[in-house]
Formats: structure tokens, sequence, C-alpha cells
């Protein structure tokens, strides 16, 4: 049912989907589609999920075993070169799910693994002397996954997605270094 939905949302958007699209693409009756999800936002913040979830141990995956600084770099590099090759995690997780879900259940489900993630790279670079001790890692930390939601979905909505996940990864590594240089 996810990945039918998910082809569906992808496909048409979620306004334009409804439970019996999802059923028919996946094979399955009405009913059992609402047996697991009472709603069509509920399924859609499943999809969401999953998309998310994807995302992130994408980008786990090429951060361990990275310093603390290296591996923040990595990592939203990682990110913004994902949202750019995939279209359809981009338009769900990034254009879609702030008006299906709203902007703070979006933030709830989507900020906390990533915010998470940033602030721990930011107190461990603090602690290796990597970092303004004076500053606050989960103000920074905020204020980076700001920036990054903010340029994936200027990288998920520019026809050339590549070439602009390039020109942003470039740009947030000015901003890191900023951040990396005041520690020094």
């Amino acid at each position: 049912m996810l990945a039918a939905a998910r082809a569906l949302f992808a496909e048409l958007g979620v306004d334009d989907v409804t439970i019996d699209d999802v059923a028919a693409r996946a094979g399955r009756t009405k009913g059992s589609v609402y047996y697991h999800f009472a709603s069509k936002v509920d399924l859609f913040e499943a999809v969401f999920l999953s998309e998310h979830r994807r995302l992130v141990d994408a980008v786990q995956t090429t951060t361990e075993g990275l310093d603390p600084e290296t591996a923040l770099r990595s990592g939203l590099a990682t990110y913004l070169r994902l949202v750019a090759a995939d279209p359809v995690a981009a338009g769900i997780t990034l254009v879609q799910a702030p008006t299906v879900l709203g902007w703070h259940r979006w933030r709830e489900c989507d900020g906390g693994t990533f915010r998470t993630s940033i602030t721990a790279a930011l107190v461990a670079a603090r602690e290796a002397g990597r970092s303004p001790s004076e500053a606050d890692p989960e103000i920074v930390a905020d204020l980076l996954l700001g920036a990054v939601s903010e340029a994936a979905v200027a990288v998920a909505r520019d026809d050339d997605s590549e070439g602009r996940a390039v020109a942003v990864i470039y740009a947030l590594n000015r901003l890191l270094d900023g951040i990396f240089r005041a520690a020094g």
C-alpha cells in the first residue's frame, strides 16, 4: 500500500489521489487500506515517514566513523544530493508534506532525527575544540537545520536540481567554515 501511495502521490499529488486509487494500485480493497490507515492524511504521513527514514539511513551510512566536522559536512551534502537525485522523495518530504501534514507536524516528523544528528556533531566538535564553546550547539543546529531545509526545498523545486545542489553544498561549506573557524 505504501509503495502504491508513494507512486500516486508523486504522480498526481495528494489532493488528486483517493483511497480508492491507492487500493486499486495496490491490488487491495478500500476497506483494507482503511484497516491500516484512518485517513488519506494518515496514509500520507506513513509514506512521508518511510521516505524520511530512508533519507536519514542513507545520511547516517555516509557519516559512520567520521570525525564530527567531516560527518556534519558529509551528512548535509549527502542529504542535499539525495534530494536532487530523487524527485519523488523530495516532492513528498519537502513540497507536499508541509501542506498535507501542516507545518508543525511536518517539523515534528522531519526535524527530530536530523536536528539530533546535527546537534550531536556540533557538541562533539565543541568537545574536540573545533567549534566555539560559547555558541549553543542546539541554537546552531536549529540555524543549520533551517538553512538546509530551505536549501533542500530550493533544490527540489529547481529544474536543474543537481546543479542547484552543487551550488548549495558549496555555500553550505563556506557557512560551516565560518562556524568551525570561529573555534580556531
